[in-house]
């Protein structure tokens, strides 16, 4: 392979063999000679292309900002020499009189540099279609993988884990050899709060039988350490566990996980409309910050006494667009929704006349931003009757439900 490699980059126009390298890694280095040849991020990524598309040849690329080369690893034994020889010419045409890119800058590289050793990137991503499927790894890590990633600079498969513990790097090694490295990961948290991850924010979309809703604000029952979110009462009975996801147009649950177990519950015979659903007993982890939207996050901040002619924003999860238009009618007021008379309530107005919400809201946040960033709660979402929109009065359902509010 060596030989032939050498033979292929002696036919580059511009390189001189200089001594770089990888640790650990046997090397032979190539680089650029002449400054002429510096490359922009748009040149840059057209190497990462031809990486890409010849994988048996290469073994990955990456770029260094201390020495502002690009390095094009191949691997120790490459596959398919032609591909190799195709993607090498490939690589000749970046910086050359004919790279579309040529005159695109600003220059952020100096040249580019090549190293042998390691496995190809065919190699690499077939592995990483196994992680979590491969035995006896699969079993033995379950649900405790937080992310995973080819890292060409190592030239293995990189396992992030919540804890690195003695049976998760037997297991790695009996499955995997000495092909991956296993390391301490973070959970992550995407931005879509209609399928979300842990920890779970207020305004996330949650499903059992019978329908979705939305919770709201995170609280803890008087007494006690357990965390959990409000959301409407007349979404599920006491003993109901709660999944954070939603119904498909078949009526399919797609969850990401269990948001938690109702354990109380107010609702019916002139009463308010509220419930509480137990994070903490289901070893759900959950946060004290309100989706707005769906790509902006605020930290709670503390309950407001709501007014006749206070405006307010509802943002429950099937709109998703927070709409800032309420208009506080009245602030306690006894309103019959679906035949069932519902007491504890504000009703609302829309300013210009728009839908402050639509079903699957219910539970989800009625707030207002303070002024140093953070929402005040005002309530939960629950219903509309004609042109009056109406959400459960925070102080209410608090004091009802025997919780306080959760602020940061």
């Amino acid at each position: 392979m060596k030989p032939m490699f050498s033979k292929m980059l002696a036919g580059l126009s511009a390189l001189t063999v200089v001594s770089a390298g990888l640790a650990t890694l046997p090397t032979t280095s190539v680089a650029y000679a002449s400054s002429s040849v510096s490359l922009s991020t748009e040149q840059t990524g057209a190497l990462q292309r031809i990486v890409d598309k010849y994988p048996d040849a290469f073994a990955g690329l990456w770029a260094d900002s201390s020495t502002r080369f690009v390095t094009i690893k191949v691997p120790a034994r490459a596959t398919s020499q032609s591909d190799l020889s195709t993607g090498l010419q490939a690589v000749r045409l970046v910086g050359s009189a004919s790279d579309p890119d040529l005159h695109t800058g600003p220059k952020l590289w100096r040249g580019i540099q090549f190293i042998t050793g390691g496995p190809s990137m065919a190699t690499l991503n077939a592995l990483l279609s196994k992680v979590t499927r491969a035995e006896p790894w699969a079993s033995a890590a379950q649900d405790s993988i937080d992310a995973y990633y080819a890292d060409p600079r190592l030239g293995k498969v990189v396992i992030e884990v919540d804890v690195v513990t003695p049976a998760l790097v037997s297991a790695a090694l009996a499955t995997f050899g000495d092909m991956v490295q296993l390391r301490v990961g973070s959970r992550g948290h995407v931005l879509n709060r209609t399928l979300d991850t842990q920890p779970y924010f207020g305004g996330d979309r949650v499903s059992a039988a019978g329908g979705s809703c939305t919770v709201s604000w995170e609280v803890i029952p008087y007494n006690t350490s357990n965390h959990g979110f409000l959301t409407a009462g007349h979404c599920w009975g006491v003993g109901t566990i709660v999944y954070q996801g939603y119904y498909d147009s078949n009526g399919v649950l797609h969850k990401s996980g269990t948001m938690g177990k109702v354990t109380k519950q107010i609702y019916g015979n002139g009463s308010i409309d509220a419930e509480y659903i137990d994070a903490t007993s289901t070893g759900t982890s959950i946060n004290d910050v309100i989706w707005v939207t769906q790509t902006t996050t605020f930290i709670t901040g503390r309950f407001a006494s709501n007014y006749i002619g206070e405006p307010n924003c509802w943002d429950g999860a099937f709109t998703a667009t927070q709409n800032c238009n309420g208009i506080v009618q009245n602030a306690n007021t006894c309103q019959v929704l679906n035949g069932v008379n519902t007491c504890g309530l504000v009703r609302d107005s829309s300013a210009n006349g728009s839908n402050l919400g639509q079903p699957g809201d219910s539970g989800g946040p009625v707030e207002w931003q303070d002024g140093d960033g953070s929402l005040i709660d005002m309530g939960t979402i629950t219903g509309v009757a004609g042109s009056n929109w109406y959400f459960t009065d925070d102080a209410f359902e608090l004091g009802g439900l025997g919780v306080n509010l959760v602020t940061h």
